[in-house]
């Protein structure tokens, strides 16, 4: 199947492929591009997360996506503490979960590829425990909270991450202003995303009080706005062909991956920042020392899922309702002085999530 592949880095390079696991976190515009490349580069296992179901505005972008997959919207769960992806199967209607749309494309491309699609946040416990475990990561998720998260994650365990974003910036009466496509390589003793500037403040802030403002990107975008998936696919094909290249070796010794900020609009690429000397992920100490296990996210830090949700009846839909349980008390770890509930802020408690888990030196 891949025999013309193998004349560009031989049967070594097909075997390398084969042997990895690459985790990828959004199964949206970004991340159902990038799994359709990585099942036809022959990874031989890839798996993928993402807490949503297929929509109907979406089903444009998403690859494989069919016309039965969208979901009715007066079906589908939106509150913001809710995994629509987790109660795919016991709501009529809600739409096919996205990471179940791409085990599907896989499938279908080359079905001896271990797929493993998690319903759920990146911040829950199973999920985290499956990225950190990959050899690879990518990101295209939809937030800069998930991103934030991985990218600390990925710095405390020395997995390389490949991350591609986009953002269009449209006004109502000016029209369009900007288009810009961001692809970055980090983790594993290179720069972090915040070091990059491929985080934004602004929509960290604004993710913790309603996220279903947001669209995915670089900046903090107010409101609904445009997706193509031909933007995505700007982004899609400089992550692809450099983790091709990542995995293979192919010119390793010829030069470095091309990353940073490309402007569509002034055709211009400006190249990612270098690691702050002070930053404590980069430089600190959350780079890793070894093994110290699987961190597991804190409970508030990610939506919920039907384990630890109970229902009530919503009367003019005719569906289960979530009402989110009081989470148990945890126990503090080692090096923490109180609970992510009482610290200032969504980064405050990711960081204090994430910190739990490195032992004292």
């Amino acid at each position: 199947m891949r025999d013309r592949q193998a004349l560009l880095h031989g049967d070594g390079g097909n075997a390398r492929l084969r042997d990895a696991h690459v985790a990828v976190v959004g199964a949206g515009g970004l991340g159902a591009p990038i799994v359709q490349t990585l099942a036809h580069l022959g990874v031989g296992a890839i798996t993928v997360v993402d807490p949503d179901v297929v929509e109907e505005s979406n089903r444009s972008r998403i690859v494989g996506a069919r016309p039965a997959d969208a979901g009715d919207p007066e079906r589908t769960p939106d509150e913001d503490g809710v995994v629509p992806a987790a109660w795919a199967e016991a709501i009529d209607g809600c739409g096919t979960p996205k990471a179940e749309v791409l085990g599907r494309v896989v499938s279908d491309i080359d079905p001896s590829i271990y797929y493993h699609g998690i319903h759920e946040e990146v911040q829950a416990p199973r999920a985290l425990e499956q990225v950190v475990a990959a050899d690879v990561i990518v990101t295209g998720t939809d937030t800069a909270t998930s991103r934030r998260f991985v990218s600390e994650a990925a710095q405390q365990y020395l997995r390389p991450l490949f991350n591609a974003g986009t953002d269009i910036d449209v006004d109502d009466d000016a029209g369009l202003r900007s288009i810009a496509t961001s692809f970055q390589v980090s983790g594993a003793n290179r720069a972090c995303l915040d070091c990059m500037d491929a985080i934004n403040e602004d929509r960290i802030d604004a993710e913790g009080e309603d996220e279903d403002n947001l669209e995915y990107g670089l900046e903090l975008v107010a409101g609904e706005q445009p997706s193509v998936i031909t933007i995505n696919q700007e982004p899609v094909q400089r992550l692809t062909f450099a983790l091709h290249r990542f995995l293979t070796g192919l010119l390793a010794d010829r030069h470095g991956f091309r990353t940073g900020t490309y402007s569509a609009t002034s055709d211009r690429l400006v190249s990612d920042a270098e690691a702050a000397p002070d930053c404590q992920f980069c430089n600190g100490a959350f780079t890793a020392a070894g093994d110290r296990g699987v961190p597991i996210a804190k409970s508030g830090l990610y939506r919920t899922t039907p384990s630890t949700v109970e229902t009530g009846v919503v009367t003019e839909l005719g569906i289960d309702a979530v009402v989110e349980k009081e989470p148990a008390e945890a126990e503090d770890g080692p090096g923490r002085d109180e609970s992510p509930s009482k610290q200032r802020g969504l980064l405050a408690r990711i960081r204090n999530t994430v910190a739990r888990y490195i032992p004292q030196l």
